[in-house]
């Protein structure tokens, strides 16, 4: 019987055993760049809410300042 080594192993089984091992390189393939997809966005959503608390903040801490000035003027 033909084969590779000892002649117990033929050419299909080598086939199939490529085949499986590129679908399982291509699935680890896609799951590493789903993995990725997420992390990029996680980081454009952070870096927006940083941005954004770099903002509000300053505006929120003049605003409360301002009412609670009024509000002590008042009294």
């Amino acid at each position: 019987m033909p084969g590779l080594g000892d002649g117990t192993m033929v050419r299909g089984d080598v086939e199939d055993w490529l085949a499986e091992m590129a679908r399982l390189e291509a699935k680890e393939r896609a799951a590493t760049l789903r993995w990725a997809r997420i992390a990029g966005w996680a980081g454009i959503v952070l870096v927006t809410l940083t941005v954004l608390a770099m903002i509000l903040v300053p505006v929120l801490d003049w605003a409360l300042g301002w009412a609670l000035g009024r509000i002590l003027d008042d009294r």
